[in-house]
């Protein structure tokens, strides 16, 4: 189990290495992950838990 969350975070340290990430605005992988996850909770309007 160990190996496996290692090797994910390396590949996770490899992605972001190659990505050229903009400050302003977040790779599209990470834009559809949030939006499929978190947006429907922690959003302007309802803002679950204080975080939005």
């Amino acid at each position: 189990m160990t190996r496996w969350i290692v090797a994910t975070a390396y590949l996770l340290s490899l992605l972001a290495l190659t990505q050229n990430i903009d400050a302003g605005e977040p790779p599209s992988i990470i834009s559809s992950l949030l939006e499929q996850t978190c947006v429907d909770c922690h959003n302007k309007e309802t803002s679950e838990g204080g975080l939005a």
